[in-house]
């Protein structure tokens, strides 16, 4: 759920994430892209971005207002269980079943889609 608690997006098997509308319960966005089932969802601490980890091995991050794909981040070898966003909302953490971590930068600054840290060992 979004921090105003205005939206709430849900991940789902069909390789989807849904946005509603909590006043009125309709879909704002379907947000599009993964090849896998979407086990994580999240929405980052400024509102701005919404981040997705799936079956698939990529994350996706998308603009939490317009639904437009930001970034894909790909490196992990085994299904993305969970993402979460830094407090300033400019990194994001992601973890695989197989015990890696990855820490993404989702700023300009690494915008070739480098991970900031390179795995070193396993959770």
């Amino acid at each position: 759920m979004s921090l105003k608690g205005i939206l709430i997006q849900c991940c789902a098997h069909d390789q989807t994430v849904r946005v509603w509308d909590t006043f009125t319960g309709k879909i704002v966005h379907v947000l599009e892209g993964h090849t896998g089932s979407v086990w994580s969802v999240v929405y980052s601490g400024d509102n701005h971005k919404i981040a997705s980890g799936s079956v698939d091995g990529t994350v996706h991050v998308w603009g939490a207002k317009s639904g437009q794909g930001l970034d894909i981040f790909r490196g992990h070898t085994g299904t993305v269980l969970s993402v979460r966003f830094s407090p300033d909302s400019r990194r994001l953490i992601s973890v695989s079943a197989n015990g890696i971590a990855h820490a993404w930068d989702t700023t300009e600054e690494w915008k070739d889609g480098r991970f900031l840290v390179e795995p070193q060992s396993k959770l």
